[in-house]
């Protein structure tokens, strides 16, 4: 919580202390997410298969631009990714809180190419827990935080096509087995997004 307040400190700040003619754009974001999910000290058989599990996210977005070519773009997404354990699926539905800076080199009127980084914060709003059949329990954390990095194309200012990279910084849960051990659990995710500037 103390890490929220503190970017939601410091995103205020920063937005007061642009300039009245600051350009904000408003948009709709939309993508894929391509999970790699890792599982720490895995130890059971039944766990193998922990490969890629496609999800999908959307909502606003919003991008304000700073000088030399560099702006902010935030986004507050629906998002929903997953595994699958023992031949059973686990859905992870959140709401993505984004906040990258970004930099971009135009190439003319008509496309433009960009980079970003920076944190985001996921708040779980799907269950909290999940009981498989053979009696192991997933237990999902609350908020997840994780760091992007990407690249993408802005075509005609109205669209950008974008590949986002989301890595870890914490656990998205942990399986409580039956025998008592403890697994915490992890997941890098691949985006490939569109989005539409108004």
């Amino acid at each position: 919580m103390k890490k929220l307040s503190l970017i939601v400190l410091c995103v205020a700040a920063l937005l007061c202390s642009q300039p009245a003619s600051a350009e904000i754009n408003f948009g709709l974001r939309a993508g894929l997410n391509l999970v790699n999910n890792n599982i720490n000290e895995l130890k059971l058989d039944n766990a193998r298969n922990k490969d890629n599990y496609t999800g999908f996210f959307a909502g606003p977005s919003m991008e304000i631009g700073l000088p030399f070519g560099l702006s902010i773009d935030a986004a507050a997404m629906y998002s929903q990714k997953g595994m699958e354990f023992n031949k059973e699926t686990v859905k992870d539905q959140s709401i993505a809180v984004p906040l990258s800076l970004r930099f971009t080199i135009g190439l003319g009127d008509i496309i433009g190419i960009f980079a970003q980084a920076g944190p985001q914060v996921n708040f779980n709003i799907g269950d909290a827990e999940h009981i498989f059949s053979n009696g192991t329990k997933y237990i999902q954390e609350k908020s997840v935080w994780t760091m992007n990095v990407g690249a993408g194309v802005k075509l005609f200012s109205s669209f950008e096509i974008a590949a986002n990279y989301n890595m870890p910084l914490s656990h998205d849960g942990a399986f409580k087995m039956s025998d008592m051990t403890d697994m915490q659990f992890e997941s890098k995710t691949l985006q490939i997004s569109l989005t539409y500037r108004f």
